[in-house]
């Protein structure tokens, strides 16, 4: 198997350095190319054609933004990671460079002791998302004409094992979606779909960090029809409202009499993850037994697994995102692997079958 091509885009040739030790222990990812500005780096990239792109946000000459958008300008595919200093700056620069076509983000290694230390870090989170990221884009059919929201619509994977539910349903009550790796953008074409006459609560576990959640829930506000908040522990679940997981801390809904809350906490990270869609998943099984739609979109890893196994259990739908619109196919996939899914979409339709399968709506939607 030919090695992952990466390029690598970053000012500091310090950082640059700790980037090459962690990334090139990895026999499967080779670094073929390393840039000193945006300028310099999108000129590298239609060069060499990488399979991976890593971009530091702020640099001289050409910020990462502006590198993000020349890349853009002669390939819409190829995997483009932002690097970000844990700042609130930091965290609004990424979000802005996903609206441009940024794919995915990594944190810098703050808080560390010494060079070995930053390594380490970088080998346990970067690594993994450029093998998944490169991988998934050096074998893809056509990774030159990759999938855009305009697109004609793909056709989806074979269809799983359990029927669909019947379009008409009047006890939908909410919805409860995961995402992770491609998800921020992959949010803001599902959310920004909705119709304004979207009367259910939709809450959302994205694995970020603490920050980012708050900016990620600020960014989709602003082009959803319905509110997008950062959940906080002990907030009621009320219609038309988003709620975005925080940062850091697990978040799960429980019923009292009539009323539904949101509980967050810091217990201890499930599939590596905090928060961790399974416990969300699983939470929203007893509270709205079949009244629950669970949604799985790109990402790396199993989170979402089991939760969607509980979900089903109690008779709920599970709609995932098929292969050909994904960034990762690993969340989604292997709920679908497990015949878990009622459907499998592209991305571009799954605003549409939101609302097809809520029906009408109980005026009561999410305190029954």
């Amino acid at each position: 198997m030919k090695p992952i091509r990466m390029v690598v885009i970053d000012d500091s040739k310090a950082v640059r350095k700790i980037i090459s030790a962690a990334v090139e222990t990895d026999p499967d990812i080779q670094i073929v190319g390393q840039a000193g500005n945006g300028q310099e780096g999108h000129e590298l990239v239609r060069q060499v054609r990488p399979d991976v792109v890593l971009v530091d946000v702020e640099m001289p000459v050409m910020d990462g933004l502006d590198c993000v958008s020349h890349i853009r300008q002669f390939d819409r595919a190829v995997p483009i990671i932002m690097f970000s200093a844990f700042t609130k700056a930091g965290s609004r620069a990424v979000m802005d460079a996903l609206a441009r076509g940024a794919t995915d983000y990594q944190l810098k290694p703050t808080g560390v002791d010494g060079y070995t230390d930053a390594i380490a870090r970088l080998r346990t989170e970067l690594v993994p998302k450029i093998r998944a990221l490169g991988r998934a884009y050096s074998s893809a059919p056509a990774a030159a004409a990759p999938f855009t929201p305009a697109a004609p619509a793909m056709e989806a994977p074979a269809a799983p094992r359990r029927p669909a539910r019947p379009q008409a349903r009047t006890t939908l009550e909410a919805v409860v979606l995961a995402s992770s790796t491609g998800g921020p953008s992959a949010l803001e074409v599902v959310l920004s779909g909705i119709d304004r006459s979207f009367e259910l609560p939709i809450l959302i576990v994205q694995h970020i960090p603490p920050m980012f959640s708050a900016i990620l829930a600020e960014w989709l506000n602003s082009s959803c029809p319905l509110t997008v908040v950062e959940a906080e522990n002990g907030m009621k679940v009320k219609p038309r409202t988003v709620y975005i997981a925080p940062g850091g801390l697990h978040m799960r809904v429980q019923r009292a009499d009539r009323e539904i809350t949101i509980t967050t906490d810091d217990a201890a990270p499930v599939n590596s993850c905090r928060p961790a869609a399974d416990l969300l998943f699983r939470s929203a099984a007893p509270v709205w037994h079949d009244a629950v739609l669970g949604v799985v979109l790109t990402g790396m890893g199993q989170d979402g697994l089991n939760g969607a196994q509980d979900l089903v259990n109690e008779g709920a739908d599970v709609i995932v995102q098929d292969e050909a619109t994904s960034v990762v196919w690993g969340m989604p996939g292997l709920v679908h692997r497990a015949g878990l899914a009622t459907e499998t979409l592209p991305l571009p339709e799954i605003a549409g079958a939101l609302a097809r399968l809520a029906g009408p709506v109980r005026s009561e939607a999410s305190n029954r």
